[in-house]
Formats: C-alpha cells, sequence, structure tokens
C-alpha cells in the first residue's frame, strides 16, 4: 500500500513538473525585428524598448509588437542609455550620440573605438565602456573624458555601481600582452592615476 502511494505521489509531482515546464515555456513567443537588420542592443526603459543594429536604432511602444526608426543609420548601435533627465544617449561606431527628435541626432564624443555597454551612476554621471578605455560625462552627456585607459585589445564589456556607489568594470583582453580583468573605483572615477584599480584577472578568449 506505500509503495503504491509512494508511485502514485511521483506520477504526481512529475505531472506537475511537466505542467510547470509547459507554464514556463508558453510565456515566450518570437518577436517580429526590422526586416535586414542584426540586433546588436536591447534597451528598456520604464514605457519603451530600444533596440540597436547594424544599421541605426529602433524604438517600440507596444512591447516590440512594431517598431519606429530613430535614425543612424549605417552605425553600429551597442550601447544604448536613458538618463534620469530623459535624454536618449547612445554609443555607435566609436561614435556618442545624443537624440534630438525626428530622427536627428548631436554628436557627443568621437573615441575611434567601438563602444560596448553604457551606465548611468546615482549621481547622474555617464559612463561609457568601450575598447581601450572608459569615458565618464558628468553633465548629462554633453561633455566627455577619458577617466580609465588601456590598450586597444582590452575590451570594456561592462561598468557596473554597488548600493555603496562603489564602480566596478569587467574587461576582456584579446591578446597575451595585457590581461584584462576586473576594476574598482572608490571616487566615481575621478582620475586615471589613483581612481580604477585592477581587484582581479580574468582571462576569456572569446565575446
Amino acid at each position: 500500500m506505500n509503495k503504491q502511494k509512494h508511485i502514485t505521489s511521483l506520477l504526481l509531482t512529475a505531472i506537475i513538473a511537466l505542467l510547470n515546464i509547459n507554464f514556463v515555456f508558453g510565456q515566450w513567443e518570437l518577436i517580429q525585428l526590422p526586416e535586414n537588420v542584426s540586433a546588436g542592443e536591447l534597451y528598456f526603459d520604464s514605457t519603451d524598448v530600444y533596440l540597436g543594429t547594424g544599421d541605426g536604432i529602433y524604438v517600440s511602444h507596444d512591447n516590440c509588437e512594431s517598431w519606429e526608426f530613430l535614425g543612424l543609420n549605417n552605425y553600429m548601435v551597442r550601447a544604448i542609455i536613458v538618463t534620469s533627465e530623459d535624454k536618449l544617449i547612445v554609443g555607435a561606431t566609436g561614435r556618442i550620440f545624443k537624440y534630438l527628435g525626428s530622427q536627428e541626432w548631436q554628436m557627443l564624443y568621437v573615441l575611434n573605438n567601438d563602444i560596448e555597454c553604457a551606465i548611468e551612476a546615482k549621481n547622474g554621471n555617464l559612463f561609457f565602456g568601450c575598447w581601450g578605455s572608459i569615458c565618464r560625462s558628468t553633465d548629462g552627456g554633453e561633455t566627455w573624458n577619458i577617466v580609465l585607459a588601456k590598450g586597444n585589445t582590452e575590451a570594456f564589456y561592462n561598468v557596473k555601481e554597488n548600493n555603496d556607489g562603489v564602480l566596478f568594470a569587467g574587461s576582456t583582453s584579446y591578446t597575451g600582452s595585457n590581461p584584462g580583468g576586473f576594476y574598482r573605483s572608490e571616487n566615481e572615477g575621478e582620475s586615471m592615476a589613483v581612481s580604477w584599480v585592477r581587484i582581479s584577472l580574468y582571462i576569456f578568449s572569446g565575446n
């Protein structure tokens, strides 16, 4: 009798598990992207979804049901941020742009190296991680300075801030002469000389 109850319990557990799997996977559906584009970055703000591609940037106001082209055709958009001041700022093919509306963009800064990530710190400072450097703006994106400079074979794919306002950056090196690693700044990335300290090595041979 106990054996039968045990088998019944196992069967019920298996059925519930299968139902849960179907429920979870049933929540996913294929998103229709704009035709003939290669997706590079998705960014979500409170109301919209932004799509960076190999040929400009798009926005969706209806949960990816439809897309509106915002411009920057012929640019690879890899970093997108909508700031606390409601400015749309993107990194595209080694340049930083601010959206002016009606598919018009203002070029803010030229890096000549690919840009990979963006973050707004709690104090409003903006950081863009790039190949070879991290750059920072303290005035909402109007002016920029490089606050951490490394070789062009070291790419910064992540810049994060913890609850205490400490910044962390992760880089990948694509050459043996420069190890890459994790960096920390406890003074808002203020100075290249003393701010960013490598706290560990990170060896990775791919994207």
